[in-house]
């Protein structure tokens, strides 16, 4: 069995709401095969426009936890993000986003917990010639994960950094 519900609130330039996510134990989906059943999640959801609607912010937080029948088994996740989108006038606009997935196992299971964090900023500028438009963008990316695992002890850390310039005639 599986269940998906939720319910929101719309306004003129606002949204808000929340969600909830059942897979039980032997539910399989069928155009999902990875799809981890046996697991409750929640989010709460919102969105709004700022600064004369120049600004977009979509963001969600909630909780994840899989083996859910299985109380002495169970993991939790925590997921959350958010994206910012502001244009600043018709040549210059930044888009800035932010993930973090967060998991964690029972002592039971080995006790595991990782932590990935990224971070991403877009910031791009266009303008018109007399012979072509051009494109500016400057893409640059943070991630970082931590992995605890309690027995044997170990732990790992990954901290990447990666940046793109674009410059795109037409």
């Amino acid at each position: 069995h599986a269940v998906q519900a939720g319910f929101g609130k719309k306004g003129k330039d606002w949204d808000i709401g929340a969600g909830m996510k059942w897979l039980g134990a032997g539910y399989n989906t069928m155009g999902y095969p990875f799809v981890q059943n046996d697991r409750l999640e929640y989010t709460f959801n919102t969105k709004f426009n700022a600064f004369k609607k120049k600004t977009n912010v979509v963001a969600s937080i909630g909780q994840r936890f899989g083996n859910w029948s299985t109380s002495a088994s169970r993991t939790s996740q925590i997921i959350a993000n958010a994206n910012v989108f502001t244009q600043f006038n018709d040549r210059f606009s930044v888009n800035a986003n932010y993930n973090n997935f967060g998991f964690n196992t029972s002592s039971s299971l080995g006790g595991i917990k990782n932590v990935g964090n990224d971070l991403g900023i877009s910031p791009t500028y266009t303008w018109t010639t007399t012979k072509m438009s051009n494109l500016l963008s400057l893409n640059y990316n943070w991630s970082k994960y931590t992995e605890v695992i309690l027995f044997p002890a170990s732990t790992t850390n990954n901290n990447t950094h990666t940046a793109m310039l674009l410059y795109a005639p037409s």
